[in-house]
C-alpha cells in the first residue's frame, strides 16, 4: 500500500482530541455535577457526578431524545424555562427542585461557545460537605484519631453531639472532648468553623466514585463548540 493511500490523522485534530480527554477527566474529578444542554434541554455532555445524579433519578432524569426531565409538571416547567432563559436570554438562575422527599439545587447559566449556538450550563449542588475519602484525607492531614474522624464525619452529616454519644454508647462528655480535640487540631473555635473549613475544601480527585464511561469526545466538542487550533 502506498503512503498516499493511508489515512493519517490531522495533528491538529489529535491535539484537540487530547485536550478534550484532559478536560473530561478534570470534570470527572469534581464532586459537583456539570451538565451542558441546548436551549430545548437536550443533554449534550455531563461529568461523572452528574451521571450519578441522573442514574439515581430521584429529581433529575434523562427522557426520550436525551431531554432532561423532572418528575412532575411544575418542576419540569421550571427547568425548561430556566434552561431556555440561560441559553437564549443569557439569564442566570438558581433553581431549587423537589420531588417528594428528594431535593436538588441547580445553578443554570449561559454557556458561551465559539460557534455561537445557544447552550446552558447546569451545575448541581453537592450532596454532602465532603465524601468519605475526603474526610479520611483530612484525618491524615491533621493527625486525627479514628474516633475523631468518626466524629468529624457525623458533624458533617448534621448529627448532634448527644445523638453521637447515644449511637456509640459513650458518655456525652467523651464526644464533647473529641469535638474539642477536633477544634484544636483543625485550628478553629466553633463547630460551625469546622463545617466551614471543610466546605471550602477543593474537590478531591478520586473522591467521586467511578461510574459510567465518559461521553464520546465528539459529543463534548459539539457541546463546547470548535476549539482553537482544531
Amino acid at each position: 500500500m502506498s503512503l498516499h493511500a493511508l489515512s493519517l490523522p490531522d495533528p491538529a485534530d489529535a491535539a484537540a482530541g487530547a485536550d478534550v480527554d484532559v478536560l473530561m477527566a478534570a470534570l470527572d474529578a469534581m464532586d459537583s455535577g456539570v451538565l451542558v444542554c441546548d436551549a430545548h434541554g437536550r443533554l449534550l455532555v455531563c461529568n461523572r457526578a452528574a451521571r450519578r445524579e441522573l442514574a439515581d433519578g430521584g429529581v433529575l432524569q434523562v427522557g426520550p431524545g436525551a431531554l432532561l426531565d423532572v418528575p412532575g409538571a411544575d418542576g419540569l416547567l421550571a427547568l425548561r424555562r430556566a434552561v431556555h432563559g440561560a441559553a437564549v436570554l443569557r439569564s442566570h438562575q438558581l433553581l431549587p427542585l423537589r420531588v417528594g422527599d428528594c431535593a436538588l439545587m441547580l445553578s443554570v447559566q449561559p454557556l458561551a461557545a465559539a460557534d455561537g449556538q445557544p447552550r446552558a450550563l447546569l451545575l448541581t449542588g453537592r450532596r454532602g460537605l465532603a465524601p468519605e475519602l475526603a474526610v479520611r484525607h483530612i484525618g491524615r492531614l491533621f493527625a486525627l484519631t479514628p474516633a475523631e474522624v468518626e466524629v468529624l464525619g457525623s458533624l458533617l452529616d448534621g448529627v448532634r453531639v448527644d445523638e453521637m454519644a447515644a449511637a456509640r454508647g459513650v458518655k456525652l462528655s467523651t464526644v464533647r472532648t473529641q469535638v474539642a480535640a477536633l477544634r484544636g487540631k483543625l485550628g478553629v473555635k466553633r463547630i460551625d468553623d469546622i463545617i466551614r473549613l471543610v466546605a471550602e475544601l477543593p474537590p478531591m480527585p478520586g473522591a467521586v466514585g467511578r461510574h459510567v464511561v465518559s461521553p464520546a469526545p465528539s459529543r463534548l466538542r459539539a457541546a463546547l463548540g470548535p476549539q482553537p487550533g482544531a
